[in-house]
């Protein structure tokens, strides 16, 4: 039997507004059953009652709950069963019942951490991440013989695993396990002993076996519901929506979707909707300003993918889960993401500093020109090239036959930097300007073609020029106007930090030097 289980926060002690209230109301309304024999535990089951012929799970509730003259069928019938077992409350659910929970009370990342103790470390089948950062890329890794975690590529430090499958240790537990914020098993098991497997599986959870195998898990911890930490953040984010802030914030569906269906989000709050073709913080902004009435609360705050004939082709998400948000507060970093707080370990914030600060700084060394307020980065570029007497290359692009059109950097000295100028307005922004840098440093390496036509450009402007020399490397910059006095590498916000550690590690493992410099923004002094 596979069985989705679901466990409460702790605050959870009754049965009582667990199950969403528009599930319980309409003609396709869930429907408490009656039970017909005594269980171990205190339980409530559900069921919504529109299929054609009975379900599989039917012969699972045995005797135990009267279903006597209901026609359930098999084309959309749900089950759910809320339970109480380890002095927790949990929910056991059939076919699409897991809708018909009010998500807001689920312990969020019980699957994940459960599945992580419960499954053996070589004997994966599947990985989905989330990366840790404000351009928010998704992926999943789905292997066709069971494997080890190493083999799927992870990056400890961007890398938040959202979900996981493979093969238990102990077969006594259960044959398979996956896990998210539900837990996905299966097992032999019979009604009356699921209170004892769900203790099992509760206790599973609690561990820290985890550690030994899948200790990155710890990186980023999530802040307890009792933590009053909480209340600050939420706030933080409020007046972050408030004021349409951007930079620190960003929206995106958190759950993979099939691009095939969904046509297109809806984004709403009470009777108040608009359909965007892509979810994006800006979107989320429009709505509001087009509504001026609707207050903006990620929590009252709904998202939906629609189908090409407007019906609902995801789970409805609140705003919440789809924000990744990141606040600094009393020296330590939280992180919103999937619906959840996280707060980043100062161990592993001292170390990303560390990293960081370790990178060369040629701030003084370049002596970049100030960019003026307003000021367009090609106009700027132009301006530098012509102040110190480098190559322009902004927005020259190199063809090379598999790629698209490469821009090797935006200047390039006589010295061998290859310069990237990127103003840091937001994430997105940085993103480009690291990758910008790694791409451009893997086909210098890589690619004779793309190596020679680069030296033929620099060769124009400096007769025999070569892009390294048995006693220099060439060296790829990031250049960062900035307001105010602090560094390049302090003023980053944490993602930024480690999205660039990344494609710092890759430039240098290709043999180049990676530095970084800081252009001073803003209005010129009178």
């Amino acid at each position: 039997m596979r069985l989705s289980i679901h466990l409460f926060r702790d605050s959870v002690k009754g049965f009582d507004d667990l199950i969403k209230p528009e599930s319980l109301a309409g003609p396709n309304a869930y429907k408490e059953l009656k039970g017909a024999s005594q269980l171990p535990y205190p339980c409530k089951a559900f069921v919504q009652t529109t299929r054609f012929k009975p379900p599989k799970w039917l012969g699972f509730l045995g005797d135990h709950f009267d279903t006597g003259g209901l026609r359930i069928h098999t084309a959309s019938s749900a089950f759910v069963l809320l339970l109480k077992a380890g002095g927790r409350v949990f929910a056991v659910t059939f076919g699409y019942g897991f809708l018909a929970l009010d998500r807001s009370k689920i312990e969020p990342r019980f699957g994940l951490m459960g599945a992580f103790n419960i499954m053996d470390p070589a004997k994966l089948r599947t990985v989905d991440t989330r990366n840790l950062e404000q351009v928010v890329k998704q992926k999943r890794t789905h292997v066709s013989v069971e494997s080890a975690v190493s083999d799927f590529g992870l990056d400890p430090q961007i890398d938040l695993v959202r979900y996981v499958s493979g093969k238990p240790k102990d077969k006594d537990v259960a044959s398979n396990v996956s896990g998210s914020d539900s837990m996905h098993i299966t097992c032999d098991v019979s009604l009356p002993q699921l209170g004892k497997k769900c203790e099992e599986l509760l206790k599973e959870y609690k561990s820290d076996k985890y550690k030994e195998h899948f200790g990155f898990a710890d990186s980023f911890e999530t802040v307890k519901s009792s933590d009053p930490v909480l209340t600050t953040l939420d706030s933080e984010l409020a007046e972050q929506l408030a004021k349409r802030k951007r930079g620190h914030i960003v929206a995106a569906f958190p759950n993979f979707i099939d691009e095939t269906r969904v046509e297109q989000f809806q984004i709403s709050s009470g009777h108040k909707n608009v359909q965007v073709h892509d979810l994006h913080i800006g979107a989320v902004y429009d709505f509001y300003d087009a509504y001026p009435d609707v207050q903006p609360d990620p929590d009252k705050t709904w998202v939906v993918g629609l189908d090409s004939d407007g019906n609902p082709a995801t789970e409805r998400l609140s705003l919440r889960e789809c924000l990744v948000c990141e606040v600094t507060y009393s020296q330590d970093t939280y992180t919103l993401t999937f619906g959840q707080w996280f707060h980043a370990r100062r161990s592993f914030v001292e170390r990303i500093k560390r990293q960081i600060g370790a990178l060369e700084d040629i701030t003084a060394r370049l002596k970049m020109p100030r960019m003026n307020e307003g000021e367009k980065e090609g106009d700027y570029n132009e301006r530098a090239a012509k102040q110190k007497d480098w190559l322009l290359l902004d927005k020259k692009l190199v063809h090379v036959e598999g790629h698209n059109r490469i821009e090797v950097c935006d200047l390039a000295t006589h010295e061998g930097y290859f310069i990237a100028v990127k103003r840091m307005r937001d994430s997105a922004t940085l993103s480009h300007l690291f990758a910008q840098g790694s791409v451009s440093a893997q086909l210098l390496r890589g690619d004779d073609t793309y190596r020679a036509k680069v030296a033929g450009i620099l060769t124009k402007k400096w007769s025999g020029h070569l892009i390294e020399t048995p006693t220099r490397k060439a060296c790829f910059v990031f250049a960062l106007p900035m307001r105010g006095k602090a560094s390049a590498a302090t003023d980053m916000f944490l993602f930024s930090k480690i999205h660039l550690l990344t494609h710092v590690k890759l430039i240098q493992g290709l043999g180049f030097r990676v530095a970084l410099c800081k252009i001073q923004y803003g209005k010129t002094a009178s």
